[in-house]
């Protein structure tokens, strides 16, 4: 009753993704070391909302991505997910509502832009609703719209006339950082950003909020009538607390109404470790971790030194994982080159039994 005309076009508050994942975007865990999948905007191919298209690259066809939770507002009518891609091999686009699979689609990804919609029906008691993109190939993604049926057949459509992407610069350390959102204080305390869609006459409004509840307004940009504007800030307003978690909110105004959704982006500012990148002899902090890259250098980065092959990274080194079948051994020499190759230490722990060691025959998990 509140939404006769069944609720907004659009529910994703990014639908183009000039500057890459956004806040609630991110990889699945099991691929985010960088070696299976690789996602960065691609300025030399626009999409057909006109900004940078999202290019995927993925060499495992169990690689995914999450794209940002959205909440229906209108659960008794028909929605559609559609978005526009280009690319090669294999890719499915899932929907979710809470933990249930609403719908599953074959992207179908050809060499030339097309749009495909994936409908599906709200359920009334889901909370929170996400998708995933899975696959192998190379894939090219714009122009994402989530809404009631009727309105997503009419065209794509944003949530706002704008919308704000925000994103790190990349860092002075060696590996960057930018991608982990951790800048240390050698690098410069700037965060980009990129207005999209129909800015004119209008002006980006940022501020800053701190772990202590302070809040600083960044000056104001005044934007032009272009619709793709790029440019960065400087984000240094709190000189007796510059370091730890630090969120910087966006969004457009004209005429002092707001014309865009907001959008976020945490930065995480810390002291670069003292042994960065190498081993910290008496170092007593550890945890588990799964041997992916990008784990490995946030825990790295907090002053984590050690991790202990149990729960998390056991499948490096239980015995169930390496030699499933009597004689045929699979050693995981890639993960713990990837633990020692940015100085973490390992605690090893041996344990678990493959079933055919064990008098369990019908063992699903080591444990």
């Amino acid at each position: 009753a509140r939404l006769p005309e069944g609720g907004p076009a659009n529910l994703l508050r990014n639908s183009r993704l000039p500057l890459g994942l956004q806040a609630g975007w991110f990889i699945g865990r099991s691929v985010c070391d960088g070696v299976d999948m690789h996602i960065a905007p691609d300025p030399a191919t626009p999409g057909p909302s006109g900004a940078p298209a999202l290019k995927v690259a993925s060499v495992n066809p169990k690689s995914f991505f999450y794209v940002e939770p959205f909440a229906v507002q209108n659960p008794v009518v028909p929605h559609i997910f559609a978005l526009a891609c280009k690319g090669t091999g294999t890719w499915t686009l899932t929907v979710y509502a809470d933990s249930r699979v609403a719908i599953s689609t074959n992207l179908a990804p050809q060499a030339a832009w097309r749009r495909v919609e994936a409908p599906f029906d709200p359920h009334l008691a889901a909370q929170a609703y996400m998708a995933t993109v899975t696959g192998q190939g190379t894939l090219w993604l714009d122009a994402l719209q989530v809404g009631p049926a009727d309105k997503v057949r009419e065209g794509y459509r944003s949530a706002g006339q704008c919308e704000v992407a925000l994103a790190l610069p990349p860092g002075r350390t060696t590996p960057d950082m930018s991608a982990q959102r951790i800048q240390f204080l050698e690098d410069p305390p700037v965060v980009r950003y990129c207005v999209t869609g129909n800015p004119s006459n209008a002006v980006l409004r940022t501020q800053v909020v701190n772990l202590y509840g302070e809040t600083n307004a960044l000056p104001r940009v005044k934007l032009d009538g272009a619709t793709l504007i790029s440019g960065t800030l400087s984000y240094d307003v709190f000189p007796r607390r510059p370091l730890g978690a630090l969120r910087i909110e966006a969004w457009v105004e004209r005429d002092g109404q707001r014309i865009s959704p907001y959008n976020e982006l945490v930065v995480n500012r810390l002291r670069q470790p003292k042994y960065w990148m190498r081993d910290a002899p008496h170092s007593p902090f550890g945890v588990h971790m799964e041997p992916d890259t990008r784990t490995i250098l946030t825990l790295k980065a907090a002053g984590v030194n050690w991790t202990r092959l149990h729960d998390a990274g056991m499948h490096c080194l239980g015995w169930f994982y390496l030699e499933p079948e009597k004689g045929q051994w699979r050693f995981r020499d890639a993960e713990i080159r990837r633990f020692r190759q940015y100085g973490v230490k390992i605690l090893g722990e041996l344990g678990t039994a493959p079933r055919w060691a064990t008098a369990l025959r019908n063992i699903q998990k080591p444990y």
